[in-house]
C-alpha cells in the first residue's frame, strides 16, 4: 500500500514538472535582451594599403626630349635665370636676392661642389625656397665623350643629389654647354632634358667684369623665353643681380624656373636626337 502511495506521489511530481515546462515562455525571440545583445556586430573595415605610384613626368616634357634647348618659344614675357657651378657660399645669397623680388631661378649644381661641407644644405635650401635644382655633371664635365661616359657623368651626380635632397633633377647642362649628339642621347637615357642658353650675363670670361656691364648684357638683349646664363661663383654677378631683376620686373617680365617656362611653350629648332 505504501509502495502504491509513493508511486502515485512520484507520478504527480513528474506531471507537475511537465506542465510547468509546457507553459514556460519560448526563448529565442520573445524574451527581453540586453542593450549589448541588441547592438548589431559590425565587422571591422579591412585596412587597405595605399597605392604606391611612380612619379610621372609632366606631359610638356615630351616636347623637349632630345633637344638642345637654348630658348623657349612663347609669347609670354617670361625668362629663366640659371646659375651654374654651384653650390657655394653665394648660393643662399642669390636665393635671398631672388626671393626679395618674388623671382625664381634654376641652379645647376656640380658633384664636386655638392660634396663640400655644408653644400648639401645649400642644395636643399634652393628647393625649400621654391627654386629649381639642376644637374651640371659630377665633375663639371663636357658631354662630348662616349655614350657610357656621358651617362656616368650625369648619373653619378644624380644619385648624389637624390641622396641629399630626395628629389630627382629634370635638366642637365654640360660645362661650357659642350654637348655632342651622343651627349644628347645620354640625357634621354637618364630621363633628363638638355639646357643650353640664349643669353649670357658675361661673367664667365677671365678677369673682372663690372656689374654695370653685366646688367646691360642682359637688359639690352632680353626677349620672351630667354634662358639666361649666370654663375654663382662671381661676386660681381650677385652685385648686378638686384638691378637686373628690378629692370626685368619693370618691363613686365616674370622670372620663373626653367621647368615653369618650358611648360608655357615649346623649343626653338635645335639639335635633336630620337
Amino acid at each position: 500500500m505504501a509502495m502504491k502511495r509513493a508511486a502515485l506521489a512520484l507520478l504527480l511530481v513528474v506531471g507537475a514538472m511537465f506542465l510547468l515546462a509546457w507553459g514556460a515562455p519560448a526563448y529565442g525571440g520573445s524574451h527581453p535582451i540586453s542593450a549589448a545583445e541588441a547592438t548589431p556586430t559590425v565587422e571591422p573595415t579591412p585596412t587597405v594599403e595605399p597605392t604606391r605610384t611612380v612619379p610621372v613626368n609632366p606631359a610638356w616634357m615630351k616636347r623637349y626630349w632630345g633637344h638642345r634647348v637654348h630658348r623657349v618659344r612663347t609669347t609670354r614675357r617670361v625668362v629663366a635665370l640659371t646659375f651654374d657651378d654651384g653650390p657655394n657660399s653665394r648660393t643662399k645669397q642669390a636665393v635671398r636676392i631672388l626671393d626679395s623680388y618674388g623671382a625664381k631661378g634654376t641652379f645647376f649644381a656640380t658633384g664636386d661642389m655638392s660634396r663640400h661641407r655644408g653644400m648639401a644644405a645649400a642644395n636643399r635650401y634652393v628647393l625649400k625656397r621654391g627654386h629649381e635644382l639642376a644637374n651640371h655633371t659630377m665633375h663639371h664635365q663636357r658631354l662630348d665623350k662616349s655614350y657610357a661616359a656621358n651617362v656616368k657623368a650625369i648619373m653619378d651626380l644624380e644619385k648624389l643629389l637624390i641622396a641629399q635632397t630626395g628629389k630627382k633633377t629634370r635638366w642637365v647642362r654640360a660645362m661650357g654647354g659642350d654637348v655632342t649628339l651622343t651627349g644628347l642621347r645620354a640625357t634621354r637615357k637618364t630621363g633628363h632634358l638638355y639646357a643650353q642658353w640664349s643669353l649670357a650675363v658675361g661673367d664667365s670670361v677671365l678677369g673682372y667684369t663690372p656689374p654695370s656691364r653685366l646688367y646691360h648684357n642682359i637688359v639690352d638683349h632680353v626677349r620672351p623665353g630667354s634662358i639666361i646664363l649666370m654663375h654663382v661663383t662671381h661676386p660681381e654677378t650677385l652685385a648686378a643681380l638686384p638691378s637686373i631683376v628690378r629692370e626685368l620686373k619693370r618691363r613686365g617680365y616674370k622670372m620663373v624656373t626653367l621647368s615653369q617656362m618650358a611648360a608655357m611653350g615649346k623649343p626653338y629648332p635645335s639639335w635633336y636626337v630620337r
